[in-house]
């Protein structure tokens, strides 16, 4: 595996200064990620998106690693991920769907 050592530098590097921009984006703008839901939860997958990007780059940069030991890590990681996302995304459907209030928007066409 020592031909892939450069790609796992280049990915770990890469997706560790995607996590440090996106805590920079998200300290500027607190006060509105914290008022919605939705950008919080776009904000938790971005998260766990880079962050399972930097822990490929680990697994692929560990020395004299066995490949079948290197294809079970990545197997249970990319289970763990797809895991976390699709509970994400189903959860952030259900808040979307319970914060739809029932009352008319300002912009109706229908007048009262």
């Amino acid at each position: 595996m020592h031909e892939w050592d450069t790609f796992a530098v280049i990915i770990g590097g890469s997706a560790g200064a995607l996590v440090g921009l996106l805590f920079v984006a998200l300290s500027i703008h607190a006060g509105r990620v914290a008022e919605s839901a939705d950008l919080r939860n776009r904000a938790a997958q971005t998260l766990a998106i880079f962050a399972v990007v930097l822990l490929i780059g680990v697994l692929l940069a560990i020395p004299l690693q066995p490949e079948w030991l290197l294809g079970a890590e990545l197997l249970a990681l990319g289970i763990l991920a797809a895991a976390l996302l699709i509970t994400w995304i189903t959860g952030r459907d259900r808040v979307i769907h319970v914060n739809r209030s029932p009352r008319r928007s300002r912009w109706s066409t229908r007048r009262r």
